[in-house]
């Protein structure tokens, strides 16, 4: 669904409460929908075009073309909470690592 104008508390509610998030975007730059997602430990489901697998740090279940392909990856998702679990932990080792690493160019 497509929100016009959504208030940031709307928007982390939303990612706070999902099931998942499905992001099938084929032309996406850095792909901060994911990223956001992913900070408030929701579940992402996403293109593995772009620079959208390196936003995700392979906390993500990527997906090409295929339509079988994403209805079983959203099915995973929805269905094991220990996916769940195992995708919030990667994706924090990730952002940990991820912000860690501008700080050895630091003086």
């Amino acid at each position: 669904h497509k929100f016009k104008e959504l208030p940031e508390k709307d928007l982390l509610y939303l990612y706070n409460t999902a099931s998942c998030l499905i992001f099938p975007s084929l032309y996406e730059g850095y792909g901060l929908p994911v990223v956001e997602a992913m900070a408030c430990g929701c579940p992402v489901v996403c293109s593995d075009r772009t620079a959208i697998p390196e936003s995700a740090g392979g906390a993500a279940l990527l997906c090409g073309s295929d339509e079988e392909e994403w209805i079983k990856a959203i099915m995973k998702i929805i269905n094991d909470d220990g996916q769940k679990i195992k995708f919030n932990n990667e994706y924090l080792i990730f952002f940990i690592a991820f912000w860690q690493l501008p700080q050895g160019y630091l003086p």
